[in-house]
């Protein structure tokens, strides 16, 4: 498009930008006040307003499928607009993907709004980002550091990338210098620790950026769950871990960048296709290792569906004895059983103790997030499909019960035993009639 350029608003719009649009705002402000004086003025056209249009209204079905995990902003959805929405920035995209040496930045991040000594009360999540594949994890840990389920989680994340070499980058505090450190001495890949320092957040500018994505679907999926259930969720709830690891494989899974892919796609060559139900819904799930056992006994069990292992595709479902996985489920096709607040509040188990009391001491879940004192989230419903009703079928047996249309081709083919042909309208009324 010769002399005009787009720009990305951030929420999946563009807007077009003009030469010179922009120029010497300040040289203009005289004219602009003589246009304002005589604005007024009999015959002079007025300057159009600018304003943001609106996409069209969504079906019901829309909404069902968007309301599966929130993947993408969608501005008529209230949780998509309360957790992520921002103001319209103008960035400039730089592609690092095809540097030789991918680099893997981590970064703790707490969901507070306020960094302040409150917060580091609360357990920190940790998010990291793969500059190559583009793929964003995130995990709430016990605790900043050397943290056993923190180096597990991040080594096997490392090898799920598959890269032979990387760039481990970081800022420079010493509790995730030293987490990196950990990481290195388990992992045979060759791993270059970087650091940047304490605050420069420009110089850990991809890993920030993924914070903010991680946090803004975070509040999204927890406020949409809010809804569902009808009520708000404390920061002690069990299900919250696997939420914030939800919402980031969401992030993976959905988004697409400006070449339009996902980072699933650049991560595995195909994009995600396995089935997938809402976070927190309640499903029968297919016990595992149920098959050829206990004939008379059921295979079935009733969950709470959490998301999907990046490894084996495996469904994660929580139970009142701690959290499973399974290869298959089935949804609920009742809608009164498919939310179940009080299952929803007796499932046990977390990322780094699935079955509690199996590995040690029981680290209890403590995120600080700030409290919404706000009114539950009313949820979105679409307009009704429109159907036109169905015509009439003019069948042999009522032309030879009418009589035949003068006129009317398809009467004509019908008495002449030729192939079928439409009726007039005039010969459809009648026989209607």
């Amino acid at each position: 498009m010769a002399g005009r350029s787009l720009l990305s608003t951030g929420l999946g719009e563009e807007t077009t930008v003009r030469p010179n649009e922009g120029k010497d705002r300040e040289g203009r402000k005289e004219e602009i006040g003589k246009e304002i004086e005589g604005g007024d003025q009999e015959g002079e056209d007025g300057h159009a307003a600018r304003y943001r249009k609106l996409g069209p209204e969504p079906t019901q079905e829309e909404i069902d499928e968007h309301n599966m995990d929130h993947g993408t902003f969608r501005s008529w959805c209230p949780h998509c607009v309360k957790g992520a929405a921002m103001a319209y920035p103008h960035r400039k995209s730089q592609d690092k993907s095809r540097e030789e040496v991918p680099v893997v930045s981590i970064d703790y991040m707490f969901m507070n709004e306020k960094q302040n000594a409150e917060e580091e009360k609360g357990m920190p999540i940790l998010v990291m980002k793969d500059r190559k594949t583009k793929m964003i994890w995130a995990h709430v840990v016990a605790k900043k550091g050397r943290d056993g389920y923190a180096i597990k989680r991040i080594s096997k994340n490392i090898s799920l990338l598959g890269h032979r070499k990387i760039i481990f980058k970081s800022d420079g505090e010493p509790s995730i210098v030293a987490l990196k450190e950990a990481v290195k001495a388990e992992q045979a890949i060759d791993m270059i620790l970087e650091e940047s320092p304490v605050g420069d957040h420009r110089a850990n500018g991809e890993v920030e950026a993924a914070v903010k994505q991680v946090q803004a679907k975070i509040r999204t999926q927890k406020d949409a769950l809010e809804t569902r259930i009808g009520e708000r969720m404390k920061g002690d709830h069990q299900i919250l871990p696997w939420l914030v690891s939800h919402a980031a494989a969401t992030i993976n899974r959905r988004r697409k960048d400006e070449e339009g892919f996902t980072a699933h796609r650049r991560w595995k060559g195909k994009e995600f296709n396995r089935k997938v139900a809402e976070f927190g819904e309640a499903v029968q799930y297919l016990r595992l290792g149920s098959e050829g056992r206990d004939k008379m006994g059921s295979r079935w069990g009733r969950g709470i569906w959490m998301g999907i292992r990046e490894e084996t595709g495996e469904s994660i479902i929580g139970t009142e004895e701690g959290t499973v996985k399974c290869k298959d489920f089935r949804r609920e096709e009742i809608g009164s059983r498919r939310w179940d607040k009080d299952m929803l509040g007796k499932v046990q188990g977390v990322p780094w103790q699935t079955v509690p009391g199996r590995e040690g001491d029981d680290i209890k879940v403590r995120i600080i997030m700030k409290e919404d004192k706000e009114e539950i989230t009313e949820g979105v419903i679409g307009r009704k499909e429109e159907t036109m009703p169905r015509r009439v079928k003019i069948y042999k047996e009522d032309l030879k019960k009418y009589g035949y249309t003068i006129g009317c081709d398809g009467c004509k083919a019908a008495s002449r035993g030729k192939v079928h042909q439409g009726h007039s309208e005039e010969c459809r009324k009648r026989i209607e009639r």
